[in-house]
């Protein structure tokens, strides 16, 4: 009887963990972003901010769309997290930019870059 106990008070707590964890913490892909010099990106939310990476698509890219650059935490819920990507510590003349992630009623997280929405993937 106690370990019957023991297994559902284990169950239990393993239950909660799992409805506590951060749906916007991990590591993402993003897919072709047309309007910029940029094939795609990748980037790892934290808790406390997290990183940007560009992978730019030619050569011919700038400095902007090869950035890799730190992200801060400006806005958390439980259903929208908003972070500012600080190209400009990275290269003085980028131009830095929000990135807001918003958890859906399906449980799928969609992110939004300046308004525009992107193609996400977790990694």
């Amino acid at each position: 009887m106690r370990s019957f106990l023991m297994l559902g008070l284990s169950f239990f707590l393993l239950t909660a963990h799992a409805q506590e964890a951060n749906p916007f913490l991990g590591k993402w892909s993003i897919g072709p972003q047309p309007k910029l010099l940029v094939k795609n990106s990748s980037f790892e939310v934290t808790d406390t901010g997290g990183t940007w990476k560009n992978y730019p698509a030619g050569p011919k890219s700038d400095a902007c769309a090869k950035a890799t650059a730190p992200m801060a935490i400006e806005e958390k819920s439980d259903k929208v997290m908003v972070l500012k990507v600080a190209l400009s510590e990275v290269v003085s003349f980028c131009e830095n930019f929000k990135l807001k992630l918003v958890l859906g009623e399906d449980k799928q997280v969609t992110a939004f870059r300046n308004g525009t929405e992107l193609k996400l993937t977790r990694d």
